[in-house]
């Protein structure tokens, strides 16, 4: 980042900024489809994944942004895009075999589904009666969406605890490997 003169502090403190800025705002939006699926899982899995996120781009735009660094970044932007991939393909794996449908009525003559998680091992009782329901779903239904009817406590909590790092991971590596990008892209202009 030689090249740009008198303006080269300003356009790495402006790189900085920008991508710090998007990595906090995009954590104040309201709720997307694919983050954790519970009500009782709140908003601040997203505003840690921002926070976490601006400090670490911070570290990176002001440690590593000359010339010399570039291959650090390069392994930093491979590394995190993997670990965001790795994250992702949890995530998907743990939506797919631990997010249930409950049916709510929150207006006479309407329902909604709501997401819940479910846990990793059944309750006793959900235990016995699940050849009876078919599968945990219908089961889940039978016990009126209870999910202490279906599910022991400790397996829903490390559920719900792996949705909520499985979704900062996937935000965190994600937005920092976009801002190494960026600063990969900045120092290549500035060598030129």
């Amino acid at each position: 980042m030689t090249n740009y003169g008198p303006l080269t502090d300003l356009v790495k403190y402006a790189g900085i900024l920008i991508s710090a800025a998007g990595a906090i705002g995009l954590t104040w939006r309201r709720r997307a489809n694919w983050e954790p699926s519970e009500q009782d899982v709140p908003n601040g899995p997203g505003r840690v994944s921002g926070l976490l996120t601006a400090v670490v781009i911070g570290v990176i735009w002001t440690q590593y942004s000359e010339p010399g660094d570039k291959h650090v970044i390069a392994l930093l932007a491979g590394a995190l895009g993997a670990g965001c991939l790795l994250f992702l393909l949890v995530y998907g794996y743990l939506v797919a075999q631990l997010a249930f449908e409950r049916i709510v009525s929150p207006k006479k003559n309407q329902t909604k589904l709501i997401r819940t998680i479910g846990g990793f091992s059944l309750a006793t009782e959900a235990k016995r009666k699940l050849k009876g329901a078919g599968s945990i779903q219908k089961l889940f239904e039978g016990s009126a969406y209870d999910p202490d009817l279906v599910w022991s406590r400790h397996s829903r909590a490390l559920a719900k605890q792996l949705f909520v790092l499985c979704f900062i991971g996937l935000n965190v590596c994600g937005s920092i490997a976009l801002s190494c990008a960026a600063l990969l892209f900045l120092i290549g202009r500035g060598t030129q």
